[in-house]
């Protein structure tokens, strides 16, 4: 809705709920984070809990002059940079509040506020949801890990690790060959190490490459995928044996000041460390160490992921049970904060996490096994929380023999040759029925 003001009448009758994302007739943060409208809770989420509400003095009939930002009467202890409750809009001075001093629906040469920022991002994403019904289904047998890997044109692989069985498909074909299974790029007898619970590709100089780790024995290994007249050979190239110094029950990957670390969390006992990964060298010592019984971190959480985003380097920790927090790991060596009774949480029940980024920006897909619930959020521009995007209903039964947060998803850009355009496409795995299953999300950009 406009935000401008034209006269001093309110706009609604006293009570009644205003739909527009960006004006209300609450007067308080509180009674805006119960209204039934979705986007004043967000709204309301934006509101700091120090900022006042109404964000304006009081305000009669044409005073100040409409519009005039220079003698807008914030409330005492508020700026034009806060979020909060400013009265003023819908063409109307009284009875109407807006969630920003100033914004691009009240002057066109303002910047649009934080909480209709929001609100395009979230309609706009709105097309990255999956399709509830997979363009693709094809039996692979018993799969524990699905992934991406950046060959020539992006390809989806499994591994199994009860046998080592490794499988790369073409993205475009698997993704629009119907019922029909595409052609396995993997070389015949190729394969992993069985036994491994991280499986982990990433791309670098003379790969891309697969880095892999088992919790029972601590043992890691890195291989390369090799592209041959046969097709994609899997290469060693070290294998540290069992290494009992990392009983990761999660591992990831970030790039720290260019180059890549290994993030270890054992959940049962809290313990982590960052070693860096070294391709000639494998048996680096801890570059940051949270060990000791003083430095480890809250044990517990099942997800456990550091990741890059711009010039960040961010930690997620989720569990099944509403617990959900995000950390910065620079500068690096702080031990993150514990989770407490009163942080934000997400509703409970997901089973898995993943997350990916499109156009800079971080997306969060929630799955559950149990109900087969998936749903879509997005990061905050500035990193102060998710946001709903939407869901869809997929099957129940996306696990393996690892349980929760079991690696059975990834997504991926996929080149469509005619028109020319990137696709991103969810690819799971189905225990039930043992199939791979994929469904597009949205097209990212045509030429």
């Amino acid at each position: 809705a406009d935000e401008y003001e034209s006269d001093g009448t309110p706009n609604t009758p006293a009570g009644a709920i205003v739909t527009s994302p960006n004006i209300a007739t609450a007067t308080t943060r509180a009674a805006l984070a119960v209204e039934p409208v979705t986007e004043h809770q967000v709204w309301a989420s934006f509101i700091k809990a120090t900022t006042p509400t109404p964000s304006t003095a009081p305000k009669t009939t044409q005073s100040p002059a409409p519009n005039d930002l220079s003698s807008e009467p914030l409330a005492n202890g508020v700026t034009v940079q806060d979020v909060g409750l400013f009265e003023g809009g819908n063409q109307h001075q009284l009875g109407s509040f807006r969630p920003f001093a100033d914004c691009r629906m009240r002057h066109l040469t303002a910047p649009f506020c934080p909480v209709c920022e929001h609100t395009i991002r979230a309609r706009l994403g709105a097309w990255e949801l999956p399709a509830e019904k997979p363009t693709s289904s094809f039996a692979t047998g018993s799969v524990t890990h699905v992934f991406t890997v950046p060959l020539v044109q992006l390809a989806f692989g499994t591994y199994d690790m009860t046998s080592g069985a490794v499988h790369l498909f073409d993205g475009f074909g698997a993704s629009f060959g119907g019922l029909s299974p595409p052609k396995d790029l993997i070389v015949p007898g190729a394969a992993l190490p069985p036994g491994c619970t991280s499986v982990l590709p990433f791309d670098g100089p003379g790969g891309p490459f697969v880095y892999t780790h088992s919790f029972a024995t601590g043992a890691r290994q890195v291989h390369r995928f090799v592209q041959t007249a046969a097709g994609v050979d899997i290469q060693p190239v070290f294998d540290t044996g069992p290494a009992f110094d990392a009983p990761w029950t999660s591992v990831s990957l970030p790039l720290v000041e260019g180059r890549f670390h290994v993030l270890g969390y054992n959940r049962f006992t809290g313990e982590a460390a960052l070693t860096p990964l070294d391709l000639i060298n494998p048996t680096q010592p801890d570059r940051v160490s949270w060990r000791d019984p003083s430095r480890v971190w809250q044990a517990g959480w099942p997800h456990v992921e550091a990741f890059n985003l711009r010039e960040k380097v961010l930690l997620l920790r989720a569990s099944d049970f509403g617990p959900r927090d995000l950390h910065s790991l620079l500068p690096l060596g702080p031990r993150p904060s514990d989770f407490v009774i009163g942080d934000p949480t997400e509703p409970d029940g997901s089973t898995h996490h993943l997350t990916y980024q499109i156009a800079g920006s971080l997306r969060l897909v929630r799955y559950s096994g149990i109900s087969g619930r998936l749903a879509l959020e997005a990061l905050r521009p500035d990193g102060s929380a998710f946001d709903f995007i939407g869901a869809r209903r997929f099957a129940p039964g996306g696990l393996s023999i690892l349980g929760q947060e079991a690696p059975v998803f990834a997504v991926g850009l996929v080149l469509q040759q005619s028109p020319v355009t990137l696709l991103q496409v969810l690819a799971w795995h189905h225990a039930p029925t043992q199939t791979l299953r994929l469904h597009v999300m949205g097209a990212v950009s045509r030429s």
